[in-house]
């Protein structure tokens, strides 16, 4: 790794998080039999990158945190990346005809216009937004 001055530092660690996106060194850098790769074209740009990992207790000789990761996390990233793909699809379409047609585009702002009115829709959008899936 360079420093703002170019030169070479070395840095010793237990976990690296390679967070520079699908066409990074990081993701070349990973051996393929320990990757896993899911990925939704949305045909815009969007990056969405969640991550928890429990430092202090790894660094007190306990891994459960990190080792139960995928069972505990999973569901929320999944849930998340739903929402996310919904919302955004939701936005692009209520807007510009060009992206899906006129159809879609009253559909969507149907659905956007019951996302701010007392009931479910709106209960359930404040808790995506907000993490509380």
């Amino acid at each position: 790794m360079g420093d703002t001055a170019g030169a070479t530092r070395v840095i010793n660690s237990e976990f690296v998080a390679g967070c520079d996106g699908d066409r990074g060194v990081s993701r070349a850098a990973i051996p393929s039999a320990s990757l896993t790769r899911y990925a939704h074209e949305y045909g815009y740009a969007w990056l969405t990158i969640l991550a928890e990992v429990a430092v202090i207790r790894y660094q007190e000789h306990d891994s459960s945190l990190l080792d139960s990761y995928s069972s505990t996390c999973l569901r929320h990233v999944w849930n998340y990346q739903a929402y996310a793909t919904w919302l955004t699809e939701l936005v692009h379409n209520s807007g510009d005809t060009s992206y899906h047609g006129e159809f879609r585009r009253q559909v969507a702002r149907a659905e956007m216009e019951r996302l701010f009115e007392p009931g479910a829709a709106n209960r359930r959008f404040g808790e995506f937004i907000t993490g509380l899936n």
